[in-house]
């Protein structure tokens, strides 16, 4: 449950009666897919312990007895620091997402295609699967362009990719490949399958 709860922060003692507090804290770390602070509360005093509490992945260290303000003072620290790493990774997961998607269709774009079609094929190849990858494009899009302008070409470019977007399977990816013309990855898909997807 820690890696999927949203954990603000672990208080953690170095012994208890059935968990080694360093192992768990190794284990937690290595579960989280977020920065959670760990601070550890322990009546061990002595230096060894400090640094195993360091290097098993805690932020910082108390011993008991416990001043109760300086329980507070840590802990409002390490919340601020949490604050500040989650707003951190909310913007970092959406700028990397602006940046695998194409910005007239909202579908997945060129670079992103290529990172998914490594790893797609990796995948196929390594787990005996099959991959089918379709290419389209629409017909006489420069006479579109050139009778209506470029603004409706971009409505028409951005129209048949919503109607791809609602069309494709769960499992298939769907990118814009460039101007007017679309890739789609169909994972674990014979050729008469895909030729099938494509009409």
């Amino acid at each position: 449950t820690f890696a999927k709860e949203d954990i603000d922060l672990v208080l953690m003692d170095a012994v208890m009666p059935t968990v080694d507090g360093f192992k768990l804290t190794s284990m937690l770390r290595q579960r989280a897919t977020s920065y959670v602070p760990v601070v550890f509360i322990t009546g061990l005093k002595d230096s060894a312990t400090r640094l195993r509490a360091i290097e098993s992945g805690g932020d910082d260290l108390l011993t008991k007895p416990v001043d109760e303000l300086e329980l507070k003072v840590r802990l409002m620290a390490m919340l601020r620091i949490r604050r500040l790493t989650h707003a951190l990774e909310v913007r970092t997961r959406r700028l990397a997402q602006l940046a695998s998607i194409d910005n007239l269709t909202g579908l997945l774009n060129r670079r992103s295609l290529d990172e998914h079609l490594a790893e797609q094929v990796e995948e196929a190849l390594s787990g005996g699967g099959t991959l089918c990858a379709m290419m389209l494009d629409i017909d006489h899009f420069k006479l579109v362009n050139d009778t209506h302008g470029h603004d409706v070409g971009d409505i028409v470019i951005a129209g048949l990719s919503q109607v791809l977007d609602e069309v494709v399977r769960p499992t298939d990816l769907a990118f814009r490949y460039g101007g007017e013309e679309f890739v789609v990855l169909c994972p674990d898909t014979s050729l008469e399958r895909a030729e099938e997807l494509a009409d």
